[in-house]
C-alpha cells in the first residue's frame, strides 16, 4: 500500500481532537473527537486550541480543505455550527483545561483512517488532509457520530432559513418577499484547472462581489450561503432585479474573471405572505418553503451568465427598468421564454423571462431540468 504523507491539517486536527478527548474523559481519540475538530476548522473557531497546542498553522493553506469540505458536505453554516455545538454539550467540554496526554486511536477512529488513506490513493494524493478525514466520516459514519451527521437538513431548508425570513418580513412589515438563488457553474472544473489554493482565492473574490454588492441594498438580507450558493431576500422586486443584473455585469468584467471560466445562473421569484411560523414552534412554513423551492427551481432552469424570473417580476419590474438603468449598465431587455411546469406548481405553469444587459446576458430559451419542464 502507497505510503502517504501526513498533511499538517490532519496534524492540527489530531492535536486538537487528542485534546477534547482528553477534556471529556475518554482514554482514547473516538471519531466524533475528530469529526468536532474538524468543524472547528471548517468553523474557524480553531484559533484558541492552536495557541494552547502550541501549533501556528496558516489559515490561508487550510482554505482550500475548508472549501473543499464544505462542497462535500454541503453542510451550511448554521448546520457546521450546530452539529459542533451539539457535540460540545454531549461532551460534557466545559470547565478548565485538564493536564493533556498523548491519547491513542479507538480502533472505531482507525477503521476511519483505513477508509480516508484508500480514498486518499483514489483521488492520487499523495498526502493525507483533513478532506480525505472528512469524507471518510461522512461516508462511513461510525455509531458515534452518525445522529450528529443526521441533523443535516435536506433539499428543503431547516426552520433557521424561516425565522431568518420572518424577522426580515417583521423588520420592514412586508406583504410579499422576493428570493434571490445564486449559483456558481464550473466550480469543480476550476479547481482542476488551477489548482486548491488558487481556485479558493477565486472563489473568494466571487463571494466579496456578492456581499459588496448587497451592501448598496439596504433592505436585503443573506437567508444563507451553501457552498458556493447564496440565498438572498429583498424587500423590493425591483432591488433583487438590479442586484442579479450588476452582480452578472461584475463577473464579466472583473480582471480576475476575465481568463476564467466562471459563471453564474441566477434564479428570481416573489411569494405572499399568507402565514408564517412562530419561532420554535418546530414546524415548518409551507408557503415560504415553496417560495424558495420554486426560486432554486426557477434557477435550475438558467445556464451561466444568465438571469431566469417569471411574469409576475416582469410585469412590476420591466417598467421601473427600461433603458440604461439601473445607472451604469447598457441597455436592460427582457425575453419571454415561454411556459415551464415547476414541481409543486404542476397546475399553474410559469411564464419564465430573462433579464439581462442587451447584447452581453445569454438570452437563450432553457431546456428542462429536474424539477422545471419546458412546455413546448
Amino acid at each position: 500500500m502507497n505510503v502517504l504523507t501526513i498533511d499538517p491539517s490532519v496534524k492540527l486536527a489530531w492535536n486538537i481532537a487528542n485534546a477534547d478527548a482528553c477534556l471529556s474523559g475518554f482514554t482514547n481519540i473516538e471519531p466524533v473527537h475528530f469529526l468536532y475538530a474538524i468543524l472547528k476548522i471548517v468553523d474557524d473557531v480553531y484559533s484558541q486550541d492552536a495557541v494552547l497546542i502550541g501549533i501556528h498553522v496558516d489559515a490561508s493553506y487550510l482554505s482550500p480543505q475548508v472549501h473543499e469540505i464544505r462542497e462535500f458536505t454541503k453542510l451550511s453554516d448554521d448546520e457546521i455550527t450546530r452539529i459542533r455545538r451539539s457535540i460540545h454539550k454531549a461532551l460534557h467540554m466545559e470547565g478548565e483545561r485538564i493536564p493533556i496526554i498523548s491519547l491513542h486511536r479507538s480502533l472505531r477512529l482507525k477503521d476511519i483512517f483505513n477508509h480516508a488513506e484508500k480514498i486518499a490513493v483514489q483521488t492520487n494524493s499523495a498526502t493525507l488532509n483533513i478532506v480525505h478525514i472528512a469524507k471518510a466520516i461522512f461516508i462511513f459514519p461510525s455509531t458515534d457520530v452518525s445522529s450528529y451527521l443526521s441533523m443535516k437538513t435536506s433539499e428543503k431548508p431547516s426552520l433557521t432559513w424561516e425565522t431568518s425570513v420572518n424577522n426580515f418580513v417583521d423588520e420592514y412589515k412586508l406583504a410579499s418577499i422576493t428570493l434571490v438563488f445564486t449559483d456558481m457553474i464550473g466550480s469543480t472544473s476550476i479547481k482542476r484547472k488551477y489548482g486548491d489554493i488558487e481556485s479558493a482565492r477565486i472563489f473568494r473574490t466571487h463571494d466579496k462581489l456578492i456581499r459588496t454588492e448587497l451592501l448598496k441594498y439596504p433592505q436585503s438580507k443573506v437567508i444563507k450561503t451553501i457552498g458556493d450558493s447564496f440565498l438572498v431576500a429583498f424587500a423590493k422586486m425591483s432591488d433583487a432585479v438590479g442586484f442579479a443584473i450588476f452582480i452578472q455585469s461584475a463577473l464579466r468584467n472583473h480582471h480576475e474573471f476575465l481568463q476564467i471560466p466562471l459563471k453564474v445562473r441566477i434564479g428570481i421569484y416573489a411569494g405572499e405572505i399568507l402565514e408564517r411560523v412562530k419561532s420554535g414552534s418546530g414546524q415548518s412554513d409551507p408557503i415560504f418553503g415553496m417560495t424558495i423551492d420554486l426560486t432554486s427551481r426557477i434557477m435550475s432552469l438558467a445556464s451561466g451568465n444568465q438571469i431566469l424570473t417569471d411574469s409576475g417580476i416582469y410585469r412590476q419590474v420591466s417598467s421601473e427598468l427600461p433603458y440604461g438603468q439601473p445607472i451604469g449598465l447598457g441597455d436592460i431587455e427582457w425575453r419571454c421564454h415561454g411556459s415551464y411546469k415547476l414541481k409543486g406548481l404542476e397546475t399553474t405553469p410559469l411564464e419564465i423571462y430573462e433579464v439581462g444587459e442587451k447584447g452581453k446576458a445569454l438570452f437563450e430559451r432553457p431546456e428542462s431540468a429536474e424539477k422545471a419542464e419546458r412546455i413546448d
